[in-house]
């Protein structure tokens, strides 16, 4: 007789066990983001960023209020977000953010293809803002810039 009173319970202590646990999960494993940057001249380019170390929650290009750092580095107080700075083009086209395991850090690698034909030579100074649900220590992180392509 005891177990036909909890049973009208069960169904809804149920359903409230899983969303309670669901509310506790990260997402982990491969994620993609993709974004656009403003060029020099005007216009915009997309910046893909592909994270298959599963460490990071959300990238942003260009985040606004932030003003691209002398170097990787985390912002005061938020060892969970660091900034990775980049160089862009006047001619950029398209930029691709590589973020994978490297050992207790990350390696980043970033890779722009431009536009064919003759370009300005401006520098366009661009932020990378990842955070993570764990520390990122600046100094256990390497950039790899590679060299642009024409495209």
């Amino acid at each position: 007789m005891p177990s036909q009173l909890l049973r009208p319970f069960a169904v809804p202590l149920m359903l409230a066990l899983a969303l309670s646990l669901a509310g506790c999960s990260r997402i982990t494993g491969p994620r993609e983001w993709t974004a656009t940057a403003e060029l020099a001249a005007g216009g915009t380019f997309v910046v893909d960023v592909r994270d298959t170390s599963g460490r990071i929650d959300d990238a942003e290009v260009d985040p606004a209020g932030v003003s691209a750092p002398a170097g990787v580095g985390n912002p005061a107080g938020q060892p969970n977000v660091l900034l990775v700075p980049w160089t862009g083009g006047a001619c950029d086209r398209r930029t691709d953010i590589a973020i994978a395991a490297h050992g207790a850090g990350l390696a980043i690698s970033i890779a722009t293809t431009v536009a064919p034909g003759v370009c300005d030579a401006i520098g366009v100074e661009h932020t990378l803002r990842i955070t993570s649900g764990q520390p990122l220590p600046a100094g256990a992180v390497t950039v790899t810039t590679v060299p642009a392509t024409g495209g």
